[in-house]
């Protein structure tokens, strides 16, 4: 099953929220979120693979409507906060890089 913001490469917000949409379209994926606390990480491969700030994709025809890869991570990055469940920091809401806590009972075995 694909659905249309699935369907192409994510170029909106709506299809970058699809893409999201998507995967929790899947029982299994449900269930295994509810299940089972996860890290996640945002990386190049949610806007364009080995994109970088200031690009113009004027080289690839999969972009029809945006070709600004600043505009793309801007759009990416935001449906990566809106599905991504994470503690946001009151001073800089739209921060993704932290690092995790260890328990210290854990930390010894590490």
């Amino acid at each position: 099953m694909t659905t249309p913001e699935k369907s192409k490469v994510a170029e909106t917000l709506a299809e970058f929220r699809g893409n999201y949409v998507y995967n929790l379209l899947d029982e299994n994926v449900r269930r295994f979120n509810a299940q089972v606390p996860t890290l996640v990480q945002w990386d190049d491969h949610q806007t364009r693979n080995n994109w970088f700030p200031g690009r113009i994709l004027a080289d690839d025809d999969r972009y029809k409507v945006v070709k600004s890869c600043d505009l793309l991570a801007a759009r990416g990055k935001q449906a990566f906060l809106e599905y991504t469940p994470m503690r946001f920091n009151p001073n800089d809401p739209e921060r993704i890089y932290r690092s995790p806590r260890v328990e210290r009972r854990y930390a010894n075995s590490i």
